[in-house]
């Protein structure tokens, strides 16, 4: 696929990997997509909607404290 799609450079990946860790603690996401060819707005909402179950399946379980980080 990286042959067919070079815009989809892994270095894209460590370079979105370095941005995240440079991110102050209270900003960082779950989870972010890194994507040139086209389905980061697919993936953006798929991301959205699984934070969603997963905030609900915490907060029922009376875990919801694990989804932030204390300072």
């Amino acid at each position: 696929m990286l042959k067919n799609n070079p815009q989809q450079d892994p270095q894209k990946v460590a370079d979105a990997f370095a941005d995240l860790i440079e991110k102050p603690k209270g900003e960082k996401p779950f989870r972010i997509p890194v994507d040139f060819i086209g389905m980061g707005e697919h993936i953006q909402k798929y991301n959205e909607h699984l934070e969603q179950i997963m905030v609900g399946l915490y907060t029922n379980f009376g875990s919801q404290g694990m989804l932030s980080v204390k300072k």
